[in-house]
């Protein structure tokens, strides 16, 4: 079974959430090359009412076959409130990780990465709790400027830090790219413990026909299947 490190305590006041991402965004590494995945893994985590429903899949690298998932349901105390949302997903999603027998060289998490206003979004988070090179699969912007790519798959855009002043190259916090064409973008970003480039090129190695990688998509697939079972 997967194991997990506990960085934090979940039960914190807004001022504890804001101190604690500033913290961990100043430990985030995004750069380097990883070496190429056996296992990579997908997790979305979704609400029904009071429960939080956190999925992981785990497919085999790079023929993408599935190999397993796990999935918990946990009851949710904390209200939404806009850029802290790991701290209200991530019990779920953490639940369903210790569940795992394969557990995943890399991990792709629907959300963002160090594309947040605060560099850590659930993606850089959770890869402090599972030690893991991680990576932000977006479908909507959450923060940042770009422009949209060409309607052509694999066409990409930089997305730049909303505030930057000194250094613009140091300023981009992810890439918009065009996954299927004539379709939205997807918006990748590291989580932790990856470059931007391995993870755009692993994003790319992990699309099929589809606009979302398969990790996510597989993951977004059996979180809709395991809510209409539970509901």
């Amino acid at each position: 079974m997967a194991e997990y490190k506990q960085v934090h305590s979940f039960d914190l006041q807004i001022s504890q959430m804001k101190k604690i991402q500033y913290e961990l965004a100043s430990k985030v590494e995004i750069s380097g090359k990883i070496r190429t995945p056996s296992i990579i893994g997908g997790v979305d985590v979704s609400f029904m009412g009071e429960k939080a429903v956190g999925i992981v899949v785990c497919l085999a690298f790079p023929s993408l076959e599935l190999i397993e998932y796990s999935y918990s349901s946990v009851e949710v105390s904390m209200p939404y409130i806009p850029g802290y949302l790991a701290f209200r997903e991530l019990p779920a999603f953490l639940k369903a990780w210790e569940k795992i027998k394969n557990v995943p060289d890399v991990v792709m998490f629907d959300g963002h990465g160090v594309a947040h206003p605060r560099r850590l979004g659930i993606a850089s988070h959770a890869s402090f709790f599972i030690e893991r090179p991680t990576i932000g699969i977006g479908k909507s912007l959450l923060y940042g400027i770009t422009v949209e790519p060409a309607k052509e798959k694999f066409s990409q855009n930089p997305i730049y830090d909303n505030v930057y002043t000194k250094h613009p190259n140091d300023s981009i916090i992810g890439m918009s790219m065009c996954s299927k064409e004539k379709t939205k973008p997807i918006y990748i970003s590291c989580g932790n413990l990856i470059s931007l480039e391995e993870a755009i090129k692993l994003s790319q190695m992990s699309i099929t026909k589809y606009r979302l990688p398969e990790p996510t998509r597989y993951a977004h697939l059996y979180s809709q299947k395991v809510k209409k079972e539970i509901s």
